[in-house]
């Protein structure tokens, strides 16, 4: 089976010069092998509208879908609307600070994002009406704001999570910071909200479960008894009533949200989130992709995989595992049969989560590249 990804590549930058397609620097070298075989199915690569300058790695926030056919993202000072379905910018905006992470969808009409400046902003999208502005102190916001009713929940690079009213920017509550003591392997973890209840775990090797409306701790917890490297590495998963918890050092960790008590850990390192397919969980360590029962952690089957600094991970129609790598690219990676996945590479590398929509695949490289990748 062969997996067709056509490539669309934009540029952003503040001029519009068309880039020939032998200037684009794409390689298709394999860096995934299981055992001594190939796992890179032929890829079939086509380039067209083509925009701009080479240039550095740059400031870049995570694209904003508005549509069908276009997005929004900040780059270098700029703020663009691209048409991601045809290859163009419609629209470009200097501004007077980069916007840093995620550009979130407020109601239908207002966008929030965090800026270098240390503010959090909502405005609209074309930031001519600033509706209003909260500054953070020597903190950044890390992933997505979650808009639940009237609040907007967000986690920073201190490992506290903040809530605040979405209509008035007026803080209802934050916690304490969670970060380790020790230098983090990682912050880039985001809550999971389910009704009431924040589900969240931190560099520090805590999980915890907060009141939404109120900020109110309800559980607190160490995953080992270690002092360092003992991250919880990305967001909990939650199935039923099980959570499942990825640790650096304890692998995935199962608790009971119920009784509070541990059910199992693999005690495989965990470097991604547990995702739950029927009943059987997949998650990767730096070089393993493991499959385990989510019932009894028993590990089921582990895969030797090499991928250089693979920094996101998501599920694609249940069978795939999409991961990008800050340094070569990304991977489709088949659960079930390794054999059958695919890797495009991107020499710039990647460090900002791409989007999936339907069957295209939005990618914001290290320097500025805007890559729309169709799965067929």
């Amino acid at each position: 089976m062969k997996y067709i990804i056509i490539a669309v590549l934009i540029t952003i930058f503040t001029s519009c010069n068309v880039v020939k397609k032998d200037d684009i620097s794409l390689y298709n070298d394999s860096f995934l092998k299981h055992s001594t075989k190939s796992l890179i199915t032929e890829h079939k690569i086509e380039f067209s509208n083509s925009i701009s300058n080479q240039r550095e790695k740059t400031e870049t926030s995570r694209p904003l879908i508005l549509n069908d056919k276009e997005l929004l993202v900040g780059a270098v000072n700029y703020l663009y609307k691209v048409n991601y379905h045809k290859g163009f910018v419609s629209y470009k905006k200097k501004l007077p600070f980069s916007i840093f992470g995620n550009i979130n969808l407020v109601d239908k009409d207002k966008i929030i994002f965090f800026a270098s400046n240390g503010n959090i902003y909502l405005t609209d999208f074309k930031l001519e009406k600033i509706y209003w502005k909260y500054q953070l102190i020597n903190e950044s916001v890390i992933g997505d704001y979650k808009i639940v009713d009237n609040d907007i929940i967000f986690k920073t690079s201190k490992d506290r999570l903040y809530s605040l009213n979405k209509e008035t920017s007026k803080l209802n509550w934050v916690t304490k910071s969670y970060l380790s003591d020790y230098m983090p392997l990682s912050t880039e973890t985001e809550p999971l909200i389910a009704k009431y209840k924040i589900f969240l775990g931190f560099s520090n090797g805590k999980i915890a479960i907060f009141d939404r409306k109120t900020g109110k701790t309800l559980y607190e917890d160490s995953i080992t008894s270690e002092e360092s490297f003992n991250d919880i590495t990305s967001s909990v998963t939650l199935y039923n009533d099980t959570i499942f918890i990825p640790s650096y050092r304890a692998g995935i960790v199962a608790i009971d949200i119920k009784t509070k008590t541990k059910n199992w850990s693999t005690n495989i390192s965990a470097i991604s989130k547990l995702f739950i397919v029927g009943k059987v969980g997949t998650y990767f360590s730096s070089d393993e992709m493991i499959k385990i029962s989510i019932e009894t952690g028993k590990i089921l089957k582990r895969y030797k995989l090499e991928i250089r600094n693979p920094i996101n991970y998501f599920l694609y129609k249940n069978k795939y595992i999409v991961i990008s790598s800050k340094e070569e690219g990304i991977y489709l990676i088949d659960i079930n049969n390794l054999d059958r996945s695919s890797k495009i590479g991107i020499s710039s590398g990647i460090s900002i989560k791409p989007i999936l929509r339907g069957n295209k695949l939005i990618i914001l490289t290290n320097n500025s590249n805007l890559y729309v990748l169709k799965i067929k």
